[in-house]
């Protein structure tokens, strides 16, 4: 026991600030790829398939890197006990780089792109709150099935329930067909 407390006190605290920095910074990039691929995957034909293969892929290497790191990063008696926390920290980036990666690879893989008319079904307006800003959706039958399109306020005022609006579906190779709402060329 004294023993690691003489390593703990010879670390100097610049290497604890740039250790407890860079995992806050992690979390960060981690936090805001994953919300950006999650608001993407909203159109995608299998969103939660695509959400667990590449989440599980990043977790996986999130794992190695945690298991690897440990004894860079967990410099006090108190990190070594809460390691488990920490390690989360770690999981974030790689679980969020790893699926933004995979959105961008099956964009660049697009195969097939079908674009037609499809006629708006719903006119959405939700209104702002504390956490978000006030948005504007249409809901368009593609083939039966239902999407919501996000998009800007002139365009959702200039569109009207059974209105045609084009919409693009796309395959990849990798498999994980999404589709796009083509807003009218006045309102981009």
């Amino acid at each position: 026991m004294m023993r690691k407390r003489k390593y703990i006190d010879r670390i100097s605290p610049l290497k604890k600030v740039i250790i407890v920095t860079g995992l806050l910074l992690s979390l960060f990039v981690g936090g805001v790829a994953i919300r950006v691929v999650v608001n993407t995957l909203r159109n995608y034909d299998h969103p939660y398939l695509f959400g667990f293969t590449f989440g599980t892929l990043g977790l996986a290497g999130g794992w190695y890197a945690a298991k690897k790191l440990r004894s860079e990063i967990a410099v006090t008696a108190q990190m070594h006990q809460y390691y488990y926390q920490i390690k989360w920290m770690i999981y974030a980036p790689f679980i969020g780089l790893t699926m933004l990666l995979a959105k961008q690879i099956n964009t660049q893989f697009l195969t097939n792109k079908k674009c037609r008319d499809y006629i708006v079904t719903k006119k959405i307006y939700i209104e702002s709150s504390i956490r978000q800003r006030e948005r504007f959706a249409v809901l368009i039958n593609v083939n039966g099935k239902i999407y919501k399109f996000f998009t800007h306020y002139d365009d959702w005022q200039s569109v009207s329930v059974g209105q045609k609006r084009k919409v693009c579906l796309h395959q990849s190779e990798i498999g994980f067909g999404f589709v796009t709402y083509m807003m009218n060329d006045a309102h981009k």
